[in-house]
């Protein structure tokens, strides 16, 4: 069985398509595994979960992914300029996850 691991994709949907071009073009793997860090801080979250699911990529989340997944960023208020950072970015990529996206995650 060939695998492939992938990490520290951080939403960037460029450079994960070149990598799985670069996956396919050398054979492909059998099983991809993801090491986490998937969405945040990218600017392509929803796709890099699309491109993951497509092949059908397990794996286990990362401190970004824990980090966007604990909280109700949609319900929390903020108590200072961080934290109002932090609910904005986090905001951004959910508006950027279907439901399925965030199960996965």
């Amino acid at each position: 069985m060939r695998l492939a691991a992938l990490a520290d994709i951080h939403g960037n949907g460029e450079a994960l398509r070149a990598v799985l071009a670069d996956l396919d073009a050398c054979g492909g793997a059998d099983r991809l595994l993801v090491l986490g860090d998937v969405v945040l801080l990218g600017p392509d979250p929803g796709e890099v979960v699309d491109l993951l699911l497509e092949r059908e990529a397990i794996g286990v989340a990362g401190n970004t992914d824990s980090f966007l997944l604990a909280t109700d960023w949609r319900a929390c208020e903020p108590q200072n300029e961080e934290e109002h950072a932090d609910q904005a970015l986090c905001l951004w990529v959910l508006e950027r996850l279907d439901a399925r996206a965030e199960d996965w995650l």
